[in-house]
C-alpha cells in the first residue's frame, strides 16, 4: 500500500512540474515566437509594422505592452523606421502576430576619416 500511494504522489508532481513547464512556455495557449528581419513599413497609426523575414514580408501588430528597445535604450513605436534591423517575439493571436518585444539592432555609423586624421589610401 506505501509504495502505491508514494507512486500515486510521484505521478501527481510528475504532472505538476510538467503542467507548470508548459504553462511558462506559453503565453495563455500561445507559443512565443521569435525572428530576425528588417523593418519594410511602419503605420503608427494602426500599430502595426512589416518585416522583411528571409524572403516572406509579415505584418506584426504593436500593442501597448510591446516592449520596444535598442540596446539598453526603450524606444516609442514612433521612433521604428524602414530599413532597421530588429529582432522579433510575438504570439499569434488567431491570424494576427501580436508582438511582446522589439528589440533594434545597434546603428553603426561608416568608419569615415575624422577631419585632421592621416589618410590610409595608398
Amino acid at each position: 500500500m506505501k509504495s502505491l500511494r508514494m507512486g500515486i504522489w510521484a505521478a501527481a508532481a510528475a504532472l505538476l512540474i510538467a503542467g507548470t513547464v508548459w504553462a511558462s512556455g506559453t503565453a495563455g495557449s500561445a507559443r512565443v515566437e521569435r525572428a530576425t528581419g528588417v523593418i519594410q513599413k511602419v503605420d503608427a497609426a494602426m500599430n502595426r509594422i512589416e518585416v522583411k523575414i528571409g524572403t516572406k514580408t509579415e505584418e506584426f501588430a504593436l500593442l501597448p505592452g510591446t516592449r520596444i528597445t535598442q540596446g539598453s535604450a526603450t524606444l516609442t513605436a514612433s521612433q521604428l523606421a524602414t530599413g532597421q534591423s530588429v529582432h522579433l517575439e510575438w504570439t499569434l493571436s488567431g491570424s494576427s502576430r501580436e508582438l511582446k518585444s522589439v528589440e533594434v539592432a545597434e546603428s553603426h555609423p561608416a568608419n569615415k576619416a575624422t577631419p585632421g586624421s592621416p589618410s590610409h589610401s595608398h
